[in-house]
């Protein structure tokens, strides 16, 4: 993959707790400028490749690359610093924060772990700067009129929203979005998956994306890479994908209604 186009790369990556193997030689890529879903069924080891790739949990074997650097071995704030933004299954917010101050941690997050000087003593601009950068991404994710409203208030589709401005906010050129569609309803999951594809479009991020919603994944993904007990059994397009004898029996099963959005 050309160095422009490189976003998130695992080559044969192996991860094992004690004697267990959660991830088995997995070659995965998740370019910039495309919705790159990662599948399965419950304890098919989406977490665990995500721990990985963040700099959570370190691979037994095999490399995961971002932006075409060899980072297997760097800790979880190098690669926030490169431009590696996450997101986690449960919201992770600060209620007795305001929406625009949750959004502007995401812009100082990337100074995370490095110069501990300028991080207490900030320059001059670095205030307007953030503000501003918070109040773009607001407006990326169409909630700029909760700017002042204490996260504590919201709904759970609101914060997950708060939650993908904050990784916007800071610039990340990657986006790991962890099961986003949790707690959503089919507006709000609409909703969520229309603001990512713009997002995408219009910065040119790559996300990839860990999702059960099967309505979501297949309106949203370009790509799709399906787990089964830690091990890849196929990787295509969403209409290749429910096409596979072998994700279906693994995982989608015959629910042609809840996969219907492929063919639209």
């Amino acid at each position: 993959m050309t160095p422009e186009l490189a976003g998130v790369e695992m080559d044969g990556l192996t991860v094992r707790y004690g004697g267990k193997t959660a991830v088995e030689g997995l070659t995965l890529a998740a370019p910039l400028g495309r919705v790159t879903g990662l599948i399965g069924p419950n304890g098919a080891g989406k977490t665990t490749t995500f721990g990985a790739v963040s700099g959570l949990v370190p691979p037994s074997a095999g490399t995961v690359r971002l932006f075409g650097s060899d980072v297997s071995r760097r800790s979880a704030a190098a690669r926030a610093r490169l431009g590696l933004g996450r997101t986690f299954q449960r919201p992770e917010v600060c209620p007795s924060l305001t929406v625009m101050d949750n959004v502007a941690l995401g812009c100082e997050a990337l100074a995370a772990g490095g110069n501990l000087w300028r991080q207490i003593v900030p320059r001059r601009n670095d205030t307007a700067r953030l503000r501003t950068q918070a109040a773009q991404a607001l407006a990326a994710c169409d909630i700029t009129e909760l700017a002042d409203a204490p996260v504590a208030a919201l709904s759970v589709g609101q914060r997950r929203l708060v939650e993908l401005a904050r990784v916007h906010a800071g610039g990340y050129r990657m986006l790991l979005l962890d099961e986003p569609s949790s707690g959503l309803d089919p507006a709000e999951t609409a909703r969520f998956g229309a603001i990512v594809r713009g997002l995408v479009a219009e910065s040119g991020a790559g996300v990839l994306l860990v999702e059960h919603d099967m309505s979501l994944v297949m309106e949203v993904c370009d790509y799709l890479y399906t787990l089964d007990f830690g091990r890849l059994i196929f990787a295509g397009t969403p209409a290749e994908t429910r096409a596979s004898a072998a994700v279906r029996a693994a995982y989608l099963g015959d629910d042609d209604d809840a996969l219907s959005t492929v063919d639209g």
